[in-house]
């Protein structure tokens, strides 16, 4: 009986000490499992917040530049020249020797050209004046010996009887070329324009040319 008691208080304190052993034992053990569960949910709740959190917004795009006003292209310009009625030129031409020539032509614009009595403009008159007596200008001595050449524009008016009136210079390059070439046209004569089947006075302009190879 006391054998029997002795046993049982010797099993009793082994098994204490076992179990305080691995008490002890696992301790460790569960205290590392603790710290590395809590690491993971530290870890995973970091990584939802890190996941939950909105991305950074994008910056707009610039606005584009401003476009620049659009200038319409600029109309073309287009010479307008007077239609010559060249159905009524008359060949000047002197051949050698001479010191002129060209075609006389209609007057553009004749209240401003030529003052008096009425007259028409060339493409006015069914039958244009023809030329039938003609004196060249006389070549001033000191351009021909310089060698200068150049042109004077006449304007007149040829009247009933084909006599040139109111002569005057349109332009012309030398001033010494202009009283030659307009006391050469004012011996002129032609065979008056006619209109309706009457003779009637016509404006008129020519150019006379002052040329040294001529």
């Amino acid at each position: 009986m006391g054998g029997s008691g002795g046993w049982d208080l010797l099993r009793v304190w082994t098994g204490a000490a076992v179990l305080t052993l691995v008490v002890f034992l696992v301790l460790p053990f569960t205290q590392m499992a603790s710290s590395r569960a809590q690491r993971l949910r530290l870890l995973t709740s970091l990584q939802t917040v890190n996941l939950e959190t909105p991305p950074p917004s994008e910056e707009p795009p610039p606005p584009p530049p401003p476009q620049q006003p659009t200038e319409p292209p600029p109309p073309a310009l287009v010479e307008s020249a007077p239609t010559l009625n060249l159905s009524v030129s008359l060949d000047l031409a002197t051949g050698a020797g001479g010191a002129w020539g060209g075609l006389a032509m209609p007057v553009l614009n004749p209240a401003a050209a030529v003052t008096g009595q009425e007259a028409f403009a060339m493409e006015e008159v069914e039958e244009p004046p023809e030329l039938v007596a003609s004196v060249p200008p006389v070549y001033p001595p000191a351009l021909r010996r310089a060698g200068v050449e150049g042109r004077v524009v006449l304007v007149f008016v040829v009247d009933e009887q084909g006599q040139v009136q109111d002569a005057r210079v349109e332009r012309s390059t030398r001033p010494e070329f202009e009283g030659p070439a307009l006391e050469a046209v004012r011996k002129w004569r032609f065979r008056p324009a006619r209109k309706e089947g009457r003779p009637v006075r016509t404006y008129m302009r020519q150019p006379i040319r002052f040329s040294i190879s001529s």
